[in-house]
């Protein structure tokens, strides 16, 4: 009889978060899922992070940053003829439903909250780890 084993090639992903704490919870909870490649607090460092031949499979970014916000990232990224196919997330505490359907409109490939408690982040790594593994995006 032979045994086959599986491999789970663990998808690379960036994450635009400009909150040290958040950045550690999001690390603690989705480093077992993905391998996460950098994070970055604005657009800028994104933009440092972005390396030909090594671009992330997907892009987390937080709606709610300085200068930039997450939508004006998602119109830049979308708009680049490089990083216009890397799936974006945008994360919030809340989304009115008018920002929802912006974030589609522009081609976000999902708007997913940020837990407000630490014992809920489990939810949210399960929650982006579910849409990469279910082809969604």
């Amino acid at each position: 009889m032979t045994q086959l084993t599986t491999s789970v090639i663990r998808k690379r992903i960036l994450i635009v978060e400009d909150d040290a704490d958040e950045c550690s919870l999001m690390r603690e909870h989705l480093d077992g899922h993905f391998e996460i490649a950098g994070f970055a607090p604005n657009y800028d460092g994104l933009l440092r992070l972005l390396q030909p031949g090594q671009l992330p499979q997907l892009i987390l970014v937080n709606l709610s940053l300085p200068r930039k916000n997450g939508l004006e990232i998602l119109h830049e990224l979308k708009h680049n003829k490089l990083y216009q196919e890397i799936p974006v997330i945008l994360i919030s505490v809340s989304f009115s439903e008018y920002t929802i359907n912006k974030a589609m409109e522009m081609g976000a490939s999902a708007c997913i909250e940020k837990p407000m408690v630490f014992s809920d982040y489990h939810r949210f790594s399960a929650a982006i780890y579910d849409l990469i593994q279910g082809a969604v995006i």
